[in-house]
């Protein structure tokens, strides 16, 4: 296993350990990311964390053409953190929608979570 494995692995179990409301969930198929489900929403509207090479994704997926108001929430996103740089990618998932945040896996892990915390309040906030 890398070491990436292990620190997106010890991500998740601090996650999975800080809340209660969202746990991250294991993909049988994957390995390389965990959704976090929506309770207000179908399950191709989610949150992710997603490993890439020496990062991590904190994200929010819009994987249906159901719920075009998520796409005005999205366009808005530079307004959730002011710490990292916050992706808004229109044409992802053939026009459907993501925002997301790569950050270094270097990055304390408390900030990571931190992130998606953010994340989270501000599309609870929104819809």
């Amino acid at each position: 296993m890398k070491e990436n494995d292990y620190l997106f692995n010890e991500i998740m179990e601090l996650w999975n350990n800080t809340t209660t409301k969202y746990k991250a969930n294991v993909d049988e198929k994957y390995d390389n990311h965990r959704k976090i489900f929506f309770r207000k929403y179908p399950r191709q509207i989610h949150f992710e964390f997603l490993k890439y090479n020496d990062r991590i994704g904190v994200e929010f997926h819009r994987e249906t053409v159901k719920y075009p108001e998520i796409l005005s929430i999205l366009m808005d996103c530079n307004e959730i953190i002011n710490t990292h740089s916050v992706e808004y990618d229109p044409n992802w998932h053939k026009g459907k929608g993501r925002i997301r945040m790569v950050i270094s896996y270097r990055e304390k892990k408390e900030i990571i979570i931190s992130c998606m915390q953010k994340l989270i309040s501000y599309i609870e906030n929104k819809i």
